[in-house]
């Protein structure tokens, strides 16, 4: 019997697809795994076994397969926009690895051709698809923090893995560019408007030519939010936010392994901890894909995601340049 479900073709078998992506599909009720596609030869045809799906090794092939209904791209940053314009122009729908492009303009382009093709273009922030970030945007929204005054995000890891990309500018290295559009995505979800640059800055080493960090200041409405993020630092994935009412804690904001038991932490207007609401475990990057193959079979485009990401790509190249 034909599977109702989305086929999707995942390019690119790195570290974190095999890591993150390839084991969500396990858990996919809209989509299945249909092929795989890298250079490797090796690793290609060890995946399809693992997974039960084709190794294409020819990109060509790989693309052109008419039973294949979408494709994830999991490749370096700084290829997302050659390879999302191949996999839109085959006729495919794309979900594409943040950040979504290397820049305001390529990603813009890549909506507007995926619109004119009628197809669905989504960027993989798979927090925004975890209950704990469902349970923030409910607290904002049921008003009990009162008026929101300042959002503080922290996002920082150890060390850059030299193995990597992102040691090399040309492909999209860096910190940045890698970074940023967690905490800026995240700003443009809880706040009431979308954030207004005030000041930022980017750091760098004297021996490389990528960056390892840096930090911004923005303002939406009365409400001020800075953000530190980069590598080369202790471990840090956490959000603040301090109201008139409640102020609250949100440890692991953005990554977490699927059997993280997410939580978010309260304090009334004077500093006495609240019961903490527990959000629970889950796979983002399985719920990720399943509203991902739940658009294309409705046939819709997240519009309201498209502007976010866009906003986020334009004000990555503001702070960056």
């Amino acid at each position: 019997m034909k599977s109702d479900k989305v086929r999707v073709g995942l390019w690119g078998l790195g570290r974190h697809a095999e890591r993150r992506l390839l084991p969500a599909f396990r858990k996919c009720k809209n989509a299945v795994l249909a092929s795989v596609h890298t250079r490797d030869s090796e690793t290609g045809s060890r995946i399809a076994k693992q997974y039960d799906c084709i190794f294409r090794a020819d990109v060509s092939k790989f693309l052109e397969d008419q039973h294949l209904d979408a494709v994830i791209i999991c490749t370096p940053t700084g290829l997302h926009y050659t390879h999302g314009l191949h996999a839109l122009s085959a006729g495919k729908h794309i979900l594409v690895e943040k950040p979504f492009t290397h820049s305001g303009d390529s990603t813009e382009e890549l909506f507007a051709l995926a619109r004119r093709k009628n197809l669905v273009a989504m960027d993989g922030l798979m927090y925004l698809f975890h209950p704990q970030f469902l349970g923030l945007k409910n607290t904002i929204i049921s008003g009990s923090l009162g008026a929101v005054r300042s959002i503080s995000i922290r996002f920082g890891m150890p060390g850059i893995i030299e193995s990597t990309f992102r040691t090399q500018k040309t492909l999209g290295g860096g910190a940045s560019l890698d970074m940023l559009c967690y905490p800026l995505s995240l700003v443009y979800q809880l706040c009431p408007t979308p954030p207004i640059l005030l000041e930022s800055d980017i750091m760098g080493t004297q021996n490389s030519d990528i960056d390892i960090g840096g930090w911004f200041i923005l303002r939406s409405d009365d409400q001020i939010i800075d953000a530190h993020w980069g590598m080369e630092l202790a471990y840090r994935n956490d959000l603040s936010i301090w109201g008139s009412k409640q102020s609250l804690y949100c440890p692991r904001v953005f990554t977490k392994e699927p059997s993280y038991e997410s939580k978010i932490r309260f304090c009334d207007s004077f500093g006495s901890k609240e019961p903490t609401l527990i959000t629970g475990s889950a796979d983002a990057y399985s719920l990720m894909i399943d509203k991902f193959a739940s658009d294309i079979q409705a046939g819709r485009q997240d519009i309201e995601a498209e502007k976010s990401c866009i906003w986020c790509a334009k004000s990555t190249d503001a702070i960056l340049h």
